[in-house]
């Protein structure tokens, strides 16, 4: 998720030419605003939630994108009342949700958010992101940090959902053992041979020794999703490891 006010943490993409195209057909999608129809809210950790809403109008994305949501509402804080938010589930599912960490007071948005009820109206904009897996025939490695797990959540179910293997090792990191979505991703992992996951608990982090240790991991694709410290820590690392920035994809959620 990201603030309004950090737009400018998200242009890294422009700097690459290949991803002129897709930035360009997304900047479209701005324009265009849809309904969302509020359903229910699923408590997935202590204080992580996912509100999941049904689309007024179908909706088509990639799984791993983003939509721009407004939610107004008094009193609002510095932060406003727009936000970006990763889709967590898959295009397949017929539903939009959106899982977050619920702070206490939190901003007025989450505030609002969790006022919500059944049948209430969210516009959003979108879908944008480029944070996607083009090519499920190759094998890939998944860094997610906490609430950075969201993307991969979308993603995997999107393979599974199409009859795809997965062919993915995922790093999941988070501050306690109360991983969000545990369940359904031992799941995936107990269907799919070779999806292999393994969950770190802070202050452990994934090594260097741990990525090298993968079959051919010079030629892996790297996706990092997750805050600013812990994403740019794992990028820094397949740098300085030598991976060549095509086989390194992040994904930064700020203010979240």
């Amino acid at each position: 998720m990201y603030l309004l006010r950090d737009l400018k943490g998200l242009i890294g993409p422009l700097l690459v030419p290949r991803q002129f195209p897709a930035m360009l057909r997304q900047s479209f999608g701005l324009m265009r605003t849809k309904k969302l129809r509020f359903r229910e809210r699923r408590d997935e950790s202590a204080d992580i939630a996912t509100f999941v809403f049904e689309p007024v109008r179908a909706i088509h994305w990639q799984a791993g994108q983003h939509l721009f949501y407004h939610l107004p509402h008094p009193d609002r804080d510095k932060n406003g009342a727009y936000r970006f938010f990763t889709i967590s589930s898959a295009p397949g599912d017929g539903q939009v949700t959106v899982t977050t960490r619920l702070s206490k007071p939190g901003s007025s948005f989450k505030q609002a958010l969790q006022k919500l009820s059944a049948g209430d109206i969210v516009r959003a904009r979108g879908p944008l992101g480029i944070f996607t897996f083009d090519d499920p025939h190759k094998t890939a490695v998944f860094v997610a940090g906490g609430i950075g797990i969201t993307p991969f959540r979308a993603i995997l179910h999107d393979l599974d959902q199409r009859g795809l293997a997965i062919k993915v090792y995922l790093f999941y990191v988070n501050s306690s053992e109360d991983f969000p979505f545990r369940a359904e991703l031992d799941s995936l992992e107990a269907r799919h041979p070779d999806l292999r996951i393994r969950y770190v608990v802070s202050p452990t982090r994934v090594t260097t020794e741990d990525f090298q240790s993968l079959p051919d991991w010079e030629r892996l694709e790297f996706y990092l999703s997750g805050s600013p410290g812990m994403v740019n820590h794992y990028h820094a690392l397949l740098k300085n490891l030598g991976l060549p920035r095509r086989q390194r994809h992040r994904d930064i959620l700020i203010g979240y």
